[in-house]
């Protein structure tokens, strides 16, 4: 009885969901071909009226007197013709009257207004002489006729649920009821033998061949839906007595060959009877025990050919009804079907031998629906439908290589697995090209990537390797010739392009899955060959297609992230070459490429995308160095290869983002290789060679760079930033080698590492002198202020010079060796000081070596004060800053009295050596004392530089000034160690806060007043610092007022401490004298900020006034004072079907009626 109830399982299913979907489908489809039909009669309509509008009217020809006489007998009144009626100006309809949302049509027409009669003609316009004209007289005016009614605005469209539910819904549940009556009733005779076997199954046979008549000879035109589910249900009986016959009471005759002949005898059927009466129900159920057939009447044996030659039959036959009907739907559950049949088949039948025939199975299930997609486009009749179901076929075969894939005997065939992809992608190609959905072309290239894949992963070793990657090939070319193809015949689409695009990434992919196999990996022609291969492959589709300008960008990137894995993982010595091989041959490829692609098409010029890969390169090449313990002596040249790989395309795109990023990445590659040096080889000369030869090349190219590119006419040549960039870190580069030497090396003696970096100074400042004049001599009109950038170059000398000097001073100085360290420190100092009075001609309208002079002594300043102070220290230390004010001074004393062409350099000397100078000056006291004396230096230094930009208004030094008076604030405002910077003296109140706090608030206030009193610097006049400026006096006003609080709360706490105490420490509870002196101090500080604030009318002062005064209050009264003191059920069933049946019936009966009759709907 399980399969009686999987019968009935089934039926329920189909009649309560499948067939209310489709007829809610069906209705909704047939509401818009009603739609549109009505549009199209509204249309015709208008376009009538609008011709009977522009017609013209015929008008009478006028009575014209002849020469003779008109009249040679009496006249006689003859009727006179009546001129033709005006034509009626009927207005037509709007667009929006023949749309749905317009308002009802009222329910009397409006009346049509009266036309005036026609005006008569003048006797004077008919005469052609003077004799008199003989006129008809005016015919009577004539009544228009009436306008015709507006038409009748149709009902909207919608689904009449009653209709459904009382003519359709009733109908089915009486058949299910029916059914179900039949099948209880069977059930209970069963239960208790009350009819025997071939009794219940003849009467079974009877009632659905009697079913089957009723529905055939009772009205079909009027009672469409009941003949239908009558037949349907006599289908659905037929199909289920054979079933009994067969599986329940195994009845001799009904063996498998009988029972099956039968069932598709019953098939058949209802095949032709759904064509002949167009009863769509019945289709679906002839489909249903069609594919049901074969599981009924199964006989167990194995009969691949048996059973799919008659799914296929079965297929045919109903893709021939869906086209000569139309019935779209049948397709896609024929090919539900196909496919639950060949799952099931597998399921009882496949083992791995039998793998051949079920691929075979699937590709001619393929191919079948794909000729019928062909035949339906031949005859025009392609639907949707049809083509997602030969979709869903192709995707089968997909579905069925993951399946193999899964199988341990069949993941080793991968000959098998992808005979079965190749046809199922081909199926896919096919549509794209026939049925025009160009993504088919993109989802074949997904399915095939995602099997390849998914094999590769799962059962690809290392000896399947080659295959794999013959076979990922083998697709990227196929699907590079349906692009080519589609391309040739003007098909071309960007889904065919991205499936073109795919397989080469999946390559790309796979290489990078190989890393994880030794074998593989080592192997480097096999794996980077394959990975070369798919690269070329991405660089046609983008050397083609114009719609992937940064394809070569993408392909790029992925070839170089798998190239670094197999370097980071799986490189050893014996395999650099092939590294360093690949490496340069994809740089080369990946950097030519956008060049020759911009011979072939002007628009995608070289970008700095196109100069990403040699900086990419050397990045690649540092992995040798970390992963190996000695590389070979092709490492440099392959480096310095890239170098010039780039160095070209930075000359051909005339720019030098990538030389900038090749120049660090070269640093860092040197930096590795000193780095992993052993240290007690000390500086070896292969070191000096390599930082050497990199310095003189950088040197050369920045120069060419420089000249070249520097002054290529208007609009051409690289402005002057950019021109000095290259030059800058082409200096600085070299300077770094040495700073890893020296802090890789202890060297007591820096002779040979200064020696170098002089050198280096030498040609940088000399290439300065060379730059500068050509630049003055071939800067185009209008771009002279670019030359100011040129003569920043010292500064990137003098930072590297200070850098090294610094970092050797760090790691190797010695008392015993001082003298040497401190000559080369002068030395360098001398070179910057003396530079650019020897070249003042070259120099006199830039700024920038005049001020690098003046900061050198800055710069060496800490190292030589530090060297005399460790080997030769004295009582007197502050006299080492008063020698060192003495050049900038002597410099400042010679610009004064030489006037320069260009005021603004004049203007940048004086305050780079005024400023100097006073730093030195102010270093005298904090290096003379300690501590405190250095926030006193800063806080005057900031005071002076805000007094001397009165005098000297560059823009600078009211930023250093403010910069250097906010960090003496800050010292003491915001550093606790302040406090214990001495033990307390013995005298209160005259200590050392009171003069340091004194004199860093009455810097802030006196800074504030000269810099109210100062000209606005420019840059403080650009919108973005322009609100603010007026208010940095304010601030610094304000610090000093914090300062002076703080200062008052440091005096009373020094006053209260115990005896003895050496720090200061602040308690606001414990003693009633301190407590109370706090608030009064509070308390008058308050109101003596509220006074000032008044007379300098300074709001926020009479708010934090107010504030402090508040606070005061609340301390005394919540601090102060308070210190002091959670068998029926057939019978049922069949009456209900009976009076479902005849409900349904009725209203197929009357409500047809009742509609046609019923007044319209306002």
């Amino acid at each position: 009885m399980s399969a009686v109830a999987l019968l009935l399982a089934l039926f329920l299913f189909c009649v309560l969901v499948v067939f209310p979907i489709w007829t809610l489908l069906r209705v909704s489809a047939l509401r818009q071909q009603q739609e549109a039909q009505e549009r199209k009669i509204r249309q015709l309509e208008l376009e009538l009226l609008q011709l009977r509008r522009d017609q013209p009217p015929e008008t009478p020809a006028p009575l014209v007197a002849p020469d003779a006489p008109l009249f040679r007998e009496p006249p006689v009144a003859a009727p006179a013709a009546p001129p033709p009626p005006a034509p009626i100006d009927v207005p037509a309809p709007s667009v929006a009257s023949v749309t749905r949302d317009i308002p009802p049509p009222l329910s009397e027409p409006a009346p049509t207004p009266e036309l005036p009669p026609p005006e008569p003609v003048p006797a004077a316009a008919l005469r052609r002489d003077p004799e008199p004209v003989l006129a008809a007289p005016p015919p009577p005016p004539m009544e228009p006729p009436p306008a015709p009614p507006p038409a009748r605005e149709p009902e909207s469209l919608r689904i009449n649920w009653e209709q459904f539910m009382g003519a359709k819904l009733f109908a089915w549940l009486g058949g299910l009821a029916g059914l179900l009556a039949i099948a209880f009733f069977v059930k209970y005779s069963f239960e208790h033998d009350l009819v025997p076997p071939e009794a219940r199954v003849a009467i079974g046979f009877v009632v659905a061949l009697g079913l089957v008549v009723g529905g055939l000879r009772i009205d079909r035109v009027r009672y469409a839906v009941t003949s239908q589910t009558l037949i349907a249900t006599g289908i659905v009986s037929l199909y289920t007595v054979t079933f009994a016959c067969r599986a329940v009471y195994h009845f001799p005759f009904f063996g498998p060959v009988p029972t099956f002949l039968l069932m598709v005898l019953i098939t058949t059927a209802a095949f032709l009877l759904a064509v002949r009466l167009e009863a769509q129900v019945v289709a679906v159920l002839g489909i249903l025990g069609g594919f049901l057939t074969p599981v009924l009447a199964s006989s167990g044996q194995y009969n691949p050919v048996g059973l799919f030659g008659y799914i296929a039959l079965l297929d045919a036959g109903l893709i021939a009804v869906a086209l000569h009907r139309r019935w779209d739907y049948l397709v896609p559950l024929g090919a539900t079907g196909t496919l639950v049949t060949l799952l099931g088949w597998m399921e009882r039948h496949f083992n791995p031998e039998r793998a051949e025939t079920a691929a075979l199975v699937g590709i001619v299930f393929a191919g079948l629906f794909l000729a019928a997609v062909v035949v339906a486009r031949r005859r025009g009749a392609l639907t949707p439908e049809l083509r997602w179901s030969a979709v869903a076929l192709a995707l089968a075969g997909f579905g069925l290589a993951l399946y193999f894939t899964n199988l341990a005997p069949l993941g080793a065939r991968p000959g098998l697995i992808f005979a079965v992809v190749l046809p199922a992608c081909l199926c896919l190609l096919v549509l794209a090209w026939i049925a025009e959905p160009p993504a088919l072309a993109a989802l074949a290239a997904a399915a095939t990537a995602f099997v390849l894949v998914a094999w590769t992963v799962e059962r690809c070793t290392a000896e399947l390797a080659p295959t794999a990657m013959a076979i990922c090939l083998g697709f990227c070319v196929l699907f590079l010739a349906a692009y080519f193809l589609a391309a040739k015949l003007g098909r071309s689409a960007r889904e065919i392009a991205l499936a073109a695009v795919t397989l080469p990434f999946v390559a790309v992919l796979l290489a990078l899955l190989f890393l994880g196999k030794a074998e593989v990996a080592a192997r480097p022609g096999l794996l980077l060959g394959f990975l070369l291969a798919a690269d070329l492959c991405l660089l046609a589709v983008a050397w083609f297609d114009e719609d992937w300008p940064k394809l070569h960008v993408g392909a790029g990137l992925a070839v170089f992230s798998v190239l670094a894995g197999w370097m980071g993982t799986r490189l050893t010595e014996p395999l650099l070459p092939w590294a360093l091989g690949f490496c340069l041959a994809f740089a080369a490829l990946h950097t030519v490429f956008p060049l020759v692609l911009e011979r072939r098409r002007p628009a995608s010029a070289p970008n700095l995308w196109s100069q990403l890969f040699p900086p990419i390169t050397l990045i690649l090449l540092l992995l040798p160095l970390a992963r190996l313990r000695e590389v070979t002596l092709l490492f440099w040249p392959c480096v310095l290869l890239v170098d010039l790989l780039a160095m070209g395309v930075a000359l051909l795109a005339a720019s030098l983002a990538a030389v900038g990023a090749t120049l660090v990445l070269t640093l860092l590659a040197a930096a590795v290789w000193i780095l992993q040096a052993p240290a007690a080889g000390g500086v070896t000369a292969g070191m000096l060679v390599v930082v050497g030869g990199f310095a003189v090349i950088f040197f050369g190219a920045g120069l060419f760079f420089a000249q070249r590119l520097g002054n290529r006419g208007e609009g051409a040549g690289l402005p002057g930033a950019q021109r000095a960039a290259l030059p800058a870190m082409s200096a600085l580069l070299p300077f770094v080698l040495l700073i890893l030497m020296t802090a890789r090396v202890s060297l007591p003696d820096p002779s040979p590492l200064f020696g170098l970096a002089l050198l280096l100074v030498v040609l940088l400042l000399g290439l300065t002198v060379l730059l500068l004049r050509s630049a003055v001599a071939g800067v185009p009109a209008g771009r002279e202020a670019e030359t100011e950038a040129l003569g920043w170059l010292p500064a990137c000398a003098l930072a590297g010079v200070a850098a090294l000097e610094y970092s050797w001073h760090a790691r190797s100085f010695s008392i015993g060796h001082a003298s040497i360290p401190l000559g080369w420190f002068l030395l360098f100092h001398a070179v910057f000081a003396v530079f650019p009075f020897v070249f003042a001609r070259q120099f006199s309208s830039t700024s920038g070596p005049w001020v690098v002079a003046a900061l050198s002594g800055a710069a060496h300043f800490p190292l030589v004060h530090g060297t005399l102070t460790k080997a030769w220290p004295h009582d007197f230390p502050g006299i080492w800053p008063a020698l060192f004010a003495l050049p900038p001074l002597a410099s400042l004393a010679v610009v004064a009295r030489v006037e320069p062409a260009d005021g603004k350099a004049r203007l940048n000397r004086l305050a780079a050596f005024g400023g100097v100078a006073l730093l030195f000056i102010t270093l005298i006291f904090p290096i003379q004392f300690e501590r405190q004396w250095l926030t006193l230096g800063w806080a005057l230094e900031g005071a002076a530089l805000l007094w001397l930009y009165r005098r000297v208004p560059h823009a600078a030094l009211p930023v250093i000034g403010i910069g250097l008076l906010v960090t003496a604030f800050a010292r003491l405002a915001l550093n606790p160690a302040v406090l214990s910077y001495h033990a307390r003296g013995g005298m209160p109140v005259l200590n050392w806060y009171l003069y340091a706090y004194a004199t860093v608030a009455a810097c802030l206030w006196i800074g504030a007043r000269w810099l109210s009193a100062a000209p606005v610097p420019a840059f403080a006049l650009a919108p973005t610092w322009a609100p603010l400026w007026p208010h940095v006096p304010h601030g610094l006003v304000t610090g000093g007022v914090i300062l002076a609080f703080l200062l008052l709360n440091i005096e009373i706490a020094d006053f209260f401490s115990e005896p003895g105490q050496r720090v200061l420490v602040f308690t606001f509870s414990g003693n009633f004298g301190r407590d109370m002196t706090y608030t009064i101090a509070w308390a008058l500080f308050a109101l003596s900020l509220l006074l000032f604030s008044i007379w300098k009318r300074a709001p926020l002062g009479r708010y934090a006034a107010l504030a402090l005064l508040g606070t005061v209050v609340l301390k005394l009264f919540f601090h102060d004072l308070a210190r002091l003191d959670a068998l029926y059920r057939v019978g049922a069933l069949l009456a209900v079907a009976v009076i479902a049946t005849l409900a349904s019936f009725a209203y197929q009966r009357f409500l047809p009626y009742i509609e046609k009759h019923d007044p319209p709907k306002p």
